[in-house]
């Protein structure tokens, strides 16, 4: 009967049959200790060596977790305890802890004689990867294992009436933590433990100070605040509509694609992943190849470019292709199917970034669920559980509230979120992104409220007895007062000039950091966003101009 049937027919007791003999290779493990008591018995340096190839494959200090004899994982606990306190490593002081366990009922010479016996079986140095990486896939295929019986115990028992999504969904976590992290079980950390790590990395810091501790956004005044986009962090990317938000998201992630690729580091290389829920995969590549060839968008869309111009887009092309930078543009997400696709990217794709375009498309996975508020909570909660789980950050684009356009300021809030759930709540950062020059042309002086232009030959050649021109049958005819419109029109034209091609980003909360604003170029004609350090708030916008 296979453990299809068992399961159909509730056979419980038969499933437990199949973990009587789980698999275990009790040789290997008996080398690899005799080789760290043999490298231990010639000096600190010889152990350093066995423990150094040990972490080449897993952290020593994981390692305990993944040998599966009880009275292995006591003698690899004391051999580990005593080197990270730089005590003396021998039979004969590790005996005496050691025969406390029942195996040897308190006989100390049989607990020496048994650690004799594993020196006596040592292995050689050049083993101690093979075996280790040996017992590390066992130890995860027992985990396997376990985690599909827990599996088949709780659909079967289903006491909570679960969607069988839930259960898939929880499966994948699972195993893709396997996958990704190696782990057996996330088990809690000691205070001590973690005490060592952030120190470590205070020294690296401190030795390192200009260093960039997260990934690259080449945007440098965006490095400064943020220290780049830093491992689990949920960042949030607001916007009203036509404002950019998907093209900054394009430039952001190409950014960082060329930063991974360039990292001399193999541990920083990695994939980028775009999710679009918005615009199809051949939209986004077409405007990333605008971006990078700087050739204008509307052209490559419909044609009339020259040669030079298609020069530049083999070049754009050829460079692009070298990035590992994943599109995935299935509509109709929910945040499970979501988080399903971020941890298959994550295994088959080293990802380390992962962008989503955007949050409100997506769904949540409360089938009952009538309250978008509701619905939107369990979404930005979901990215971030993403976020935390795969230990990357996750980059979600966001729609504003409609509210904002009847305040005279346009400029985006905090407030402005509040109506969407929980997104600001559970970001680390939120960015907003704004571009005055988009309001600024609706209020041009020289169109009628339709924003039809007026024509200067339809224009009354008569005074009324206020000064003004007047007309009643057109109302594309102007009605001016001379000398003050063409004042406000001059103003319009100045302010247009001051703002023209600015974008401004306003960080509103940043949980690990300061907040501020940085500011951008923005070139429409191939929607790309360019690093500008050298701006000021001073000469940025138009608050001087006298244009209201």
């Amino acid at each position: 009967m296979n453990l299809i049937d068992i399961i159909k027919n509730k056979a419980r007791e038969q499933i437990v049959e199949i973990t009587k003999a789980p698999p275990s290779d009790f040789v290997s493990e008996k080398i690899l200790l005799g080789a760290l008591l043999y490298s231990a018995s010639m000096g600190n340096r010889e152990l350093e060596k066995v423990i150094g190839r040990i972490e080449n494959v897993i952290s020593a200090q994981d390692f305990q977790k993944h040998l599966y004899t009880k009275v292995h994982i006591r003698i690899y606990e004391l051999i580990f305890l005593n080197y990270e306190k730089g005590r003396p490593i021998s039979t004969q002081s590790l005996a005496p802890s050691l025969s406390k366990e029942v195996y040897f009922q308190d006989d100390i010479a049989m607990a020496k004689n048994h650690l004799d016996k594993l020196i006596h079986e040592a292995g050689l140095i050049n083993q101690v990867e093979e075996l280790t990486q040996r017992i590390v896939d066992l130890s995860i295929k027992r985990r396997i294992i376990e985690l599909s019986l827990e599996t088949a115990d709780s659909v079967m028992r289903d006491e909570k009436l679960l969607h069988y999504s839930d259960y898939i969904n929880e499966v994948e976590k699972n195993l893709a933590s396997l996958v990704i992290h190696g782990e057996y079980n996330r088990d809690s950390v000691t205070l001590s433990s973690l005490v060592n790590s952030v120190s470590e990395k205070i020294r690296l810091n401190m030795e390192n100070p200009n260093e960039l501790k997260g990934l690259d956004t080449g945007f440098t005044q965006l490095n400064n605040l943020t220290g780049g986009f830093q491992n689990s962090d949920l960042i949030i990317l607001a916007a009203r509509p036509a404002m950019g938000k998907t093209a900054l998201a394009l430039c952001l992630a190409m950014n960082i694609a060329e930063y991974l690729r360039s990292s001399s580091s193999e541990e920083k290389k990695g994939s980028v992943g775009f999710i679009s829920l918005e615009m199809s995969a051949e939209q986004l590549t077409s405007r990333l190849i605008s971006v990078k060839s700087r050739v204008n968008s509307q052209k490559i869309t419909r044609g009339g470019i020259d040669q030079n111009e298609y020069e530049n887009i083999v070049r754009a092309c050829n460079q692009l292709c070298t990035l590992d930078f994943t599109i995935d543009d299935n509509a109709a997400l929910t945040i499970s199917g979501l988080k399903s696709k971020a941890r298959k990217m994550a295994v088959k794709n080293n990802l380390k970034v992962l962008f989503v375009d955007y949050l409100q498309l997506l769904h949540g996975d409360k089938k009952n669920s009538n309250n978008r508020v509701e619905e939107v909570s369990e979404i930005s909660k979901g990215l971030k559980e993403i976020a935390k789980e795969l230990n990357i950050p996750v980059i979600a684009l966001s729609q504003l509230s409609r509210k904002l356009e009847d305040r005279e300021d346009k400029v985006p809030k905090l407030s402005d979120l509040r109506e969407s759930g929980s997104i600001e709540q559970d970001a680390d950062i939120v960015i907003f992104l704004y571009r005055e020059e988009y309001y600024l042309k609706s209020k041009n002086p020289t169109k009628n409220e339709d924003g039809i232009a007026y024509n200067p030959s339809n224009v009354v050649a008569s005074l009324t007895s206020d000064g003004e021109y007047d007309d009643y049958d057109n109302k594309n005819v102007a009605v001016i007062n001379i000398d003050k419109d063409i004042e406000k029109i001059e103003q319009w034209q100045k302010a247009m000039e001051s703002c023209a091609g600015k974008a401004k980003l306003y960080i509103e909360k940043h949980r690990s950091g300061p907040t501020g604003d940085i500011f951008l170029r923005f070139d429409a004609s191939t929607t790309t966003f360019i690093d500008q350090e050298k701006y000021s708030e001073e000469n940025f916008f138009n608050d001087d101009n006298g244009f209201g």
